[in-house]
């Protein structure tokens, strides 16, 4: 009796050892043994041996491999048992349908082919309850949520929870499947699809439903009311429409026939009477010979679009020829061919291909003639007269597109003119914002807006979320907007372009050089660079700086912002010597700047409907220039302006001011003032007023209260206390002088058809002396005595009142009526005398003479004024 209890104590013992040894092998050993009925190339992992807990099991992670693949990934699980029943719960559970493809076919014996039935299935499982706190299937990761699942004898019920979808399905125990309730949401928007219904499942898995009653209801953003979906069958015949809520047409009218392993669609019709235009078309499809597992089939279709535009109508056929489609590995060939019209597009397709991989994450090859050819009317602004995209060789996953990318377009904006681009590039798994694409482009056009012709260069690249262009380099042949002309300006990329879309980053450095900048008026300003650097979010919404200078002449810093319709920017132009802005001066000006400063700043925008606008003020201080006929000094200039519509506006707050201390022309003029607003090119409605004139010259001062152009009434030109002696001394007539003040009143016109001074009047404000030349006064003696007796008197006259009546017509011809009451008091002081004098004389030609001996003088010393270096 001992020898026998210890014999059953040491084989209690070996067992427990045993059981202990296999207990804490299992996660070596239990995947070896479900790899007897998994599918070849799979295995099974655990990530950590299990744990005993109270009344179950623990489990870190399981993980199932197709080769290489993670088809399976689960996290932490727990397994108890409780309430009569097995609780499994885990964590989460990854399963990734990219490694179906994997899977290799298993070869079935005849013994295998006994169909499962669902209701020997349901009567076999257990009491249990699964739950998962997320479950992700890939790509719909976006679906994930929680899982719940219970089986009973009455039955097992299914409850999805998710951001995207939820809902339940009951099974029951007479194999009736109902949807109790399914809601999806599309990402990405606000449309939403809910079902309900029953399907009485059938006795063994190998089989199809013998019938279904599905309805459905489909919210989305691009009809106006629910759509409503139904999907009926019984026995070999089906039916599934999609009608609008409240209508008897359907948009999706599909009749079908189910025969042992064929199921067939024919007159098949669709319709979308919700874009800019009505679509129809047909549908036709036969599908055979699928597998026991619903796996793969055998697959034949067509289906057609018929358009409308501007164009005509237009018809796409799209075609699946015979082929195989599987969860495992698809092979079927397509051909998209045809003409669809979009309102003013015309799309032109030759598209064949074929498609691969698994239906969850199938693969498009395009073949060897995909083309695409877009011709029309994009926006009532551009016109496409062809877009090509040659298509063969690209392939299409659910990671993106890969192959050689073409684009050529040629296209021109009713603003911008013609242009013509080419792109050429290669991608690699590429999408928005991931994979790799790289290219090169180049193009060329006309900008009529600016006169001007274009060409452009350049390589980039698109990594994930970030483009990066490398080089960019375009040019004109020059750009004229306005009065001003650019010359063979070339803009160049300085800095890569990097814009990081995921992180909102945008960065770029520029260069743009011109040979030179002509204005209308001669001047001109020597070749010149700006330098520029973006920084923002985006293209259409970043900051600028930079600045631009010449030889000379800056740097002129500017700063602004871009907002995708507008370019805004203020520029500050330092304080500069006047000299280094000789060449802005037109040359006929005859203008040489000897000294002075200027400062400026300016505020500036450019868009395509407004066109260039700007504002600021320059302010000139001290300046001094020689004149082509004299030299000014003391010149202060403060001007304020506006530019839009090619109209400046000039003083919009205040007048432009302009002093000048002295100026030495025909005569020495002292304390200029002139004030000018208004707008030019002036017109009626926005006339230019010239105001607050004046000069100090011999010895009184000559003023004009305003000068309105285009002109509506005369501009007063008003003269006080000019002593004539000065002005004599400078006209330097032989025959005769006077000396005395004058003043006077001088109309002036400009838009006159005859004259330039009409009406003008000069008087003495005090007394006047006239003086005649004696050897003058002889030589008439000698030649009549009556008249020398007579100009004897007037050889000295002291003149008490004396009026000129002046008119210059706009010729340049004055005419001159004076009347003169004085007397010589040589002769007899009491005898008064009357004197009336009409004078007629050239002025042009007078002003001309006259100049002639001062000319040479003034060039004389500006020559010994000017530097060596000069000479």
């Amino acid at each position: 009796m001992g020898r026998f209890v210890k014999y059953v104590l040491i084989v209690v013992t070996i067992l427990i050892l045993s059981l202990m040894t296999l207990w804490a092998t299992i996660s070596t050993w239990l995947p070896k043994v479900a790899g007897l009925w998994l599918p070849e190339g799979t295995q099974l992992i655990f990530t950590q041996p299990p744990q005993l807990i109270k009344r179950g099991i623990s489990l870190n992670g399981i993980q199932f491999l197709a080769q290489d693949c993670f088809l399976a990934d689960a996290g932490p699980l727990t397994l108890i048992y409780q309430d009569r029943q097995w609780k499994l719960h885990g964590n989460s559970l990854d399963i990734d349908t990219h490694c179906l493809e994997k899977l290799t076919t298993q070869e079935t014996s005849v013994d295998d082919d006994t169909p499962l039935s669902i209701a020997d299935i349901q009567k076999q499982l257990p009491a249990f309850s699964l739950s998962l706190d997320r479950l992700s299937i890939t790509p719909w990761e976006s679906y994930s949520g929680r899982v719940d699942l219970t089986s009973n004898k009455q039955g097992q019920r299914l409850s999805v929870k998710g951001n995207l979808l939820s809902g339940s399905a009951l099974l029951n125990d007479r194999q009736m499947l109902t949807l109790e309730s399914l809601s999806l949401h599309i990402p990405d928007s606000d449309d939403i699809i809910q079902l309900n219904g029953e399907i009485q499942v059938p006795v063994s898995l190998d089989a199809i439903p013998e019938q279904g009653n599905i309805d459905g209801e489909f919210v989305t953003t691009y009809v106006n009311k629910p759509l409503l979906l139904k999907l009926n069958w019984q026995q070999q015949d089906g039916h599934l429409t999609v009608t609008p809520q409240g209508e008897k047409e359907s948009l999706l009218d599909v009749p079908w026939t189910l025969e042992g392993k064929r199921l067939v669609v024919t007159q098949g019709q669709w319709r979308w009477p919700y874009a800019s235009q009505p679509f129809t078309g047909g549908i036709s499809m036969t599908l055979t010979d699928w597998s026991s597992d619903y796996n793969e089939a055998n697959i034949e279709a067509r289906l057609n679009v018929v358009t409308q535009g501007s164009a005509g109508k237009g018809n796409a056929v799209l075609t699946f020829a015979p082929g195989k489609i599987s969860l495992k590995e698809s092979d079927l060939n397509f051909q998209l061919t045809g003409k669809m019209n979009e309102e003013q597009l015309s799309l032109y397709t030759t598209i064949p291909g074929k498609l691969s991989g698994t239906i969850a994450n199938p693969t498009l090859n395009l073949l060897s003639g995909s083309l695409l050819r877009v011709t029309g009317a994009v926006t009532p602004d551009i016109y496409l007269h062809e877009a090509r995209f040659p298509l063969a060789g690209i392939k299409v996953t659910d990671k993106g597109i890969s192959g050689r990318l073409q684009t050529i377009i040629n296209a021109s904006h009713r603003y911008w003119g013609k242009y013509k681009l080419h792109l050429d590039g290669r991608s690699r798994d590429f999408w928005i914002d991931q994979g790799h694409w790289e290219w090169n482009f180049w193009g060329n056009g006309d900008m009529p807006p600016m006169k001007a012709k274009w060409d452009m260069s350049g390589k980039g690249e698109w990594n994930d979320s970030l483009i990066n262009l490398q080089t960019l380099s375009t040019g004109f042949n020059h750009l004229v907007y306005g009065q001003v002309t650019v010359n063979k300006p070339r803009l160049v990329l300085a800095e890569p372009l990097s814009w990081n879309r995921a992180e909102g980053q945008y960065r770029a450095g520029w260069q743009l050089q011109a040979q030179k900048v002509e204005f209308d008026n001669g001047g001109y300003l020597p070749p010149s660079t700006l330098n520029i650097q973006f920084f923002g979010q985006d293209p259409a919404n970043f900051q600028w700086k930079g600045d631009l200078s010449t030889k000379k002449i800056g740097p002129i810093k500017l700063s602004g912002r871009w907002d995708g319709e507008r370019i805004r920017g203020e520029g500050w132009w330092p304080e500069q010597s006047l000299e280094v802005f000789q060449t802005l001066l037109a040359p006929d000006l005859g203008f040489k700047i000897r000294k002075g400063t200027l400062y400026a700043q300016s505020a500036f925008s450019i868009s395509e409907t407004q066109g260039i606008e700007a504002g600021g003020h320059m302010v000139v201080k001290d300046g001094g220039m020689w004149l082509k006929d004299g030299e000014l000094s003391g010149l202060d200039f403060v001007m304020s302006y506006r530019l839009k519509d090619h109209v400046w506006q000039l003083g919009p707050q205040s007048p432009v001011k302009l002093r000048v201390k002295k100026l030495n022309n025909l005569f020495d003029m002292s304390n200029i003032t002139a004030d000018l607003q208004g707008y030019y090119p002036h017109s009626e409605r926005q006339p230019l007023r010239l105001t607050n004139v004046g000069v100090d010259m011999l010895q009184g001062h000559i003023g004009m209260q305003q000068l309105r152009i285009p002109q509506k009434d005369p501009a007063i030109l008003t003269v006080k206390g000019v002593d004539l002696s000065e002005l004599f001394t400078i006209l330097k007539p032989k025959q005769f002088t006077m000396s005395g003040k004058v003043d006077g009143e001088l109309p002036l016109y400009l838009n006159h058809p005859e004259w330039l001074v009409k009406g003008g009047w000069v008087e003495n404000s005090k007394d006047l002396t006239l003086r005649l030349d004696k050897d003058m006064v002889q030589a008439i003696s000698d030649d009549n005595m009556a008249t020398g007796d007579i100009m004897d008197w007037l050889r000295y006259m002291e003149i008490r009142r004396s009026r000129a009546d002046v008119n210059v017509s706009n010729l340049g011809l004055l005419t001159m009526d004076a009347q003169i009451e004085g007397f010589n008091p040589t002769k007899n002081a009491e005898r008064l005398v009357k004197l009336n004098y009409h004078h007629e004389e050239d002025i042009f030609q007078l002003w001309r003479s006259l100049r002639f001996g001062d000319n040479l003088q003034d060039n004389l010393q500006q020559i010994f004024s000017l530097p060596k270096e000069h000479n």
